[in-house]
């Protein structure tokens, strides 16, 4: 049952198009716990979904969030002078209030295109606060994995702004050695 149990738990993992996150999936007291789920639509669309496994083996959704995302109105790239390169992207935005502060930041490479979704999480003010109404700027500086990719001209889209940047060279810390020659 348990063998059952933990492939059951996988098969449900692959049918779902999971992102990569820094929290893996947990199964704990029959509740599997997903940080992230993207959808064909969104990256980002649901975090901390939660199944609970049914007595009949079948899994029940419990609860999940549905994040609301960050408003970016510029990105900029950065692209560090070292080797392998290394990528930043700059985004900067608004909340649309001071309820608001910078929630996960998710981030998908399909081939030559990042896409990278910020959201906003709600804060957990006490009941008898107010939020100021005003919107709320934020920048956030977000690396891209860009080690071992080809040179190419890679798209990034952040919250629906894009851009591009370019390698000019395959980027990979693999250093070449040359055989050596013994000359006597």
């Amino acid at each position: 049952m348990k063998v059952l149990s933990v492939l059951s738990t996988f098969i449900l993992m692959s049918i779902l198009n999971i992102a990569m996150a820094e929290t893996p999936p947990l199964f704990e007291n029959e509740i599997l716990t997903i940080p992230v789920v993207n959808t064909a639509d969104q990256v980002g669309k649901y975090e901390q979904v939660r199944f609970k496994v049914a007595k009949d083996g079948r899994w029940d959704l419990v609860s999940y969030t549905e994040p609301r995302q960050g408003t970016v109105e510029t990105i900029s790239i950065n692209m560090l002078e070292s080797f392998p390169v290394q990528i930043q992207v700059v985004a900067a935005g608004y909340f649309p209030s001071g309820c608001y502060s910078l929630g996960k930041t998710h981030i998908v490479r399909e081939n030559n295109q990042f896409t990278i979704v910020i959201n906003s999480t709600v804060l957990q003010t006490l009941e008898l606060m107010a939020c100021t109404q005003a919107l709320v700027p934020f920048e956030v500086t977000i690396p891209l994995e860009v080690n071992g990719l080809d040179a190419g001209i890679y798209q990034v889209d952040v919250n629906d702004i894009t851009d591009e940047f370019e390698l000019s060279v395959d980027n990979s810390n693999e250093l070449i050695i040359a055989p050596s020659l013994n000359i006597r």
